[in-house]
């Protein structure tokens, strides 16, 4: 067996020095109430920015202890590296070596070369000789393991593995269909497609790629399911990440690696992933853009592959649960259920419109009860104000950090299933839907196409907005959750009546689905306190096709789109 560093005793002496020194570098860590390797490695972090080398080098050693993932980019390196780091910084060498010596040898610390060589933590050690050959192993390693990600990143885009067209994509084959059948033909023709293609290969990720524009490429991961089968209806969940701050997106095989454990209840359900990629300048939390994408990646999974439109789920940890928040708020029509981990329940883009979660699929979420980001007390007092006026909304407090769902998987279970029993309702008799941007203005069968902010507010139409604990005063403050003017509609279908209650809004259309037009000849539209008048159904290919190409959902199909005005 190679020594990793030139020690001038024989292996037998060479392992007791390293356990000694090692129970020795950790032995003051464990005296300490039992920690979590998580918390250790807190409580490394804030002794190393205190300048506190020398506890901050056993704490992180002590996580080491509890770490035993061995694989690419695990906790487990970060807490050695840091360690070695920190001993360094105390002067002592030979505790550093020590840690070195214990992960040196696995590959997946190679990661760290690029960071060790050029890091000023580790100054103090480079005249030591042990330093060459410490750099030396890591970067054999390295080379390694770059080797090995270039393979696994193509096979992740390699075209065979995946499916990268089907029938049921293809706009120019529906164009074609929609010539020479009838609007009902055509329409029950997209409802019972199941013609799709074989999949190369299951139990697979692979990464797509969606042009946004002219300038900007987007990727996104699929997970293919193993017992994938092309002629059953298959459910769809959309994960959104955290840490939308990166500068670019994120390595697509550590995202992966990342999130795999705890999404493994959704690939023993046999469902389908999508896992959406964000960045600092395209991201969910301030981007109309980004928002579109996601829905069109959707699209794009259920051009490929057999999903089931009324059990498509989206949820996110941190940033990403604020993203599902979003779309509960905002875009809800695609999806069956929301949820959020660790996340912080108001939009930093627009309003907050707590009114548009009075609709029937819930929201759902955990929060850290220790989450030092996302105050647990704060975010309580949102739920429960939401909830008093009628939202369908439940959060779950679990002790924990803000890294929960990450630290203990399992913990997120309950909740998963609680979400994948919701099931979509493509055509609700009632509505409420708010909005102070039109381009969020679709819900269902109601579309809010132009506001009229000018105008006063209906009675009904109230403007929610919690009072919340300042964490700097400590006092309770009234929180601005609308600071933007909105139209609000509320809607209800009875037969071939429809009842409309508007507050600011100029115009809207009622998206007549392809069952009402079967029917009815004509809806009576009854609109605030004006005579109720008749409109005809005239269902329409063009207007089939222009829905369908943009979200490919056979239980929801829009044959004719009426106007509706305020006068």
């Amino acid at each position: 067996m190679l020594h990793l560093f030139k020690f001038k005793y024989n292996k037998h002496y060479h392992f007791l020095y390293l356990l000694t020194t090692f129970c020795l570098l950790t032995t003051a860590a464990d005296a300490q109430p039992l920690l979590s390797a998580s918390q250790l490695m807190q409580g490394g972090e804030a002794a190393y920015r205190n300048k506190e080398y020398s506890k901050s080098a056993r704490l992180y050693a002590t996580a080491l202890r509890l770490l035993k993932d061995t694989t690419t980019g695990s906790v487990r390196y970060t807490a050695a590296y840091n360690s070695a780091c920190s001993s360094a910084l105390a002067g002592q060498p030979d505790s550093a070596f020590v840690v070195l010596s214990l992960v040196l040898s696995e590959q997946g610390f190679g990661t760290f070369y690029p960071q060790m060589i050029k890091d000023s933590d580790f100054d103090p050690i480079h005249g030591d000789e042990r330093w060459q050959d410490a750099c030396r192993i890591a970067g054999l390693n390295y080379t390694v393991l770059i080797k090995a990600h270039e393979r696994k990143l193509a096979d992740l885009v390699d075209p065979r593995k995946r499916v990268n067209y089907s029938l049921f994509s293809d706009s120019a084959y529906w164009s074609r269909q929609a010539i020479k059948l009838s609007v009902k033909v055509l329409s029950k023709k997209i409802e019972s497609f199941d013609r799709f293609p074989e999949v190369p290969r299951k139990d697979w990720w692979t990464l797509y790629h969606f042009k946004v524009n002219d300038t900007l490429t987007v990727p996104f991961l699929v997970h293919i399911p193993g017992q994938y089968d092309r002629h059953a209806k298959t459910p769809l969940y959309v994960f959104l990440h955290g840490g939308v701050g990166r500068t670019s997106f994120s390595d697509p095989l550590d995202q992966i690696r990342l999130e795999t454990p705890l999404l493994q209840r959704a690939f023993l359900d046999k469902a389908f992933v999508i896992l959406p990629f964000a960045s600092k300048t395209f991201n969910w939390l301030y981007h109309q853009q980004a928002f579109e994408t996601v829905l069109r990646e959707i699209a794009q999974v259920k051009g490929f592959y057999n999903i089931d439109d009324n059990k498509v789920y989206i949820g996110g940890h941190s940033d990403g649960a604020r993203g599902a928040f979003w779309f509960a708020l905002n875009q809800r029509t695609s999806f069956a259920s929301f949820f959020g981990l660790n996340y912080f329940p108001s939009l930093l883009t627009g309003n907050t419109p707590f009114r548009n979660l009075w609709n029937n699929a819930p929201f759902k979420g955990i929060s850290g009860i220790e989450d030092k980001g996302f105050n647990i007390h704060q975010v309580t007092q949102i739920v429960d104000y939401a909830r008093s006026s009628g939202a369908n909304w439940q959060n779950f407090a679990m002790h924990g950090e803000h890294t929960l769902p990450y630290d203990t998987p399992d913990s997120a279970i309950f909740l998963i299933k609680q979400v994948k029993a919701q099931i979509r309702n493509p055509l609700p008799q009632k509505l409420q839907w708010e909005t102070g941007d039109v381009r969020n203005g679709r819900y269902y069968w109601l579309n809010i196409t132009q506001l009229d902010t000018f105008q006063n507010a209906a009675t009904w139409h109230n403007a929610y907005n919690p009072v919340v604990t300042s964490l700097k005063t400590g006092k309770d403050e009234v929180r601005n959750f609308n600071k933007k003017k909105s139209g609000a509609v509320m809607a209800e279908v009875k037969g071939c009546d429809v009842y409309l209650k508007t507050s600011r809004v100029g115009q809207l259309q009622i998206l007549v689905p392809k069952q009402w037009a079967k029917q009815y000849h004509t809806l009576a539209i009854h609109l605030n306190e004006q005579p109720v008048y008749l409109v005809q159904i005239h269902a329409s290919k063009t207007t089939l096709l222009h829905h369908f190409f943009k979200n490919k959902d056979r239980a929801l199909i829009t044959v004719d789109e009426i106007s509706v005005f305020n006068r």
